[in-house]
């Protein structure tokens, strides 16, 4: 796995973020790497009450090519980061039959924010297409969990699939619509 393969466009399939309220939905990050600088950064956006809503964010690539999915990063703003920066892993890949990158899992550590009075983290899974369907999506997400071995917290998992993206189709590009997940891929890749 190499880092660079995560830029791009990537659809927020499932999450439990809890500094993203549950009224926004149809999230898509994209992502920049620039592994000269050993930063990278994306722009998160979601349909919050039928408005585009962006945050950025920065972050740092890990230093240790034997764990190229420990990234650091926290939300920028007027294109400086806001506070510590967090640890964000991108524990697992899948590949699709061409090898490309189909979707990605994410966890990311928050520590304990204000007024939340415990430590909390967000799980998420991306990919590369928004056409997904629940029963899908929930395999997915089985699946990360039975990566860790039944250690992922999945309360309040939250869900975008194809019908969730057709309905938020003013915040989409056109044409990324058009291509359904492969469903025979070369399976996952430890991330870390």
């Amino acid at each position: 796995f190499s880092i660079e393969e995560f830029a791009g466009r990537w659809y927020m399939l499932a999450t439990n973020e809890p500094t993203l309220p549950s009224f926004c939905v149809c999230g898509i990050n994209d992502v920049s790497i620039d592994r000269t600088d050993g930063a990278y950064e994306y722009y998160n956006r979601n349909f919050c009450f039928s408005q585009n809503v962006t945050l950025h964010i920065k972050g740092v690539l890990s230093n240790d090519s034997t764990t190229p999915g420990l990234l650091h990063e926290t939300a920028a703003v007027l294109n400086h980061t806001m506070t510590t920066l967090l640890p964000n892993y991108l524990f697992s890949v899948q590949r699709d039959a061409s090898g490309t990158i189909s979707t990605a899992f994410t966890y990311a550590c928050l520590g304990e924010l204000p007024f939340m009075g415990r430590d909390l983290f967000s799980f998420n899974v991306l990919s590369r297409s928004p056409l997904w369907s629940l029963p899908d999506i929930h395999a997915l997400v089985a699946s990360a969990n039975a990566t860790t071995r039944g250690r992922l917290n999945l309360s309040g998992m939250r869900y975008n699939d194809a019908t969730a993206y057709k309905k938020c189709k003013g915040m989409l590009d056109p044409g990324t619509m058009s291509t359904a997940p492969s469903k025979r891929g070369k399976g996952a890749e430890n991330a870390r």
